[in-house]
């Protein structure tokens, strides 16, 4: 969904595109799952105020998810990468740029033993901040090109246990 210029309130048009996803996410299949909602902004302005703003947007989404549709707080990690990752980089002023994007975090368990031997090829340092997650049982899919979940185009996700 997408929001006005320099602002993180839900449109009545934010809250009509959010309702597929607080229904789904209120379906028995994906309750037990945790997701991303990633804030995103266009490049006016200061780069430390669109951090804030992607990451107001990002907790709008979310409030409004909890609220609303009665979901779990703890299933809903927010991030606000401010205009660092335009999803039109050709107009870096475009509203296209003023999001928020909602991605999957999946458990570890859910990794095939394929994808788990993949895991083991994974650089060092992303392997290391894994092992610190691994008692939250977390782990962003995302790294693994062969599950093509990264809908933001973006490097992996900081999980809630890691300081990148």
């Amino acid at each position: 969904m997408f929001f006005p210029y320099d602002s993180a309130a839900l449109t009545p048009q934010a809250q009509v595109q959010l309702e597929p996803l607080g229904r789904a996410l209120q379906e028995r299949a994906l309750r037990a799952h945790r997701f991303l909602i990633g804030g995103h902004t266009d490049a006016a302005g200061e780069p430390g105020y669109n951090r804030k703003l992607s990451l107001a947007r990002a907790r709008a989404v979310r409030a409004h998810l909890i609220e609303v549709y009665g979901i779990a707080p703890e299933r809903l990690l927010t991030y606000g990468w401010g205009q660092s990752r335009p999803k039109d980089p050709v107009r870096p002023l475009s509203g296209l740029n003023r999001r928020v994007e909602v991605a999957l975090v999946a458990p570890q368990a859910w990794l095939s033993p394929e994808h788990q031997r993949t895991l083991m090829g994974t650089p060092a340092r992303w392997l290391a901040k894994e092992t610190a997650c691994s008692d939250q049982g977390l782990y962003d899919p995302r790294r693994l090109a062969v599950l093509d979940l990264d809908d933001f185009a973006a490097a992996p996700t900081a999980l809630p246990c890691q300081s990148w």
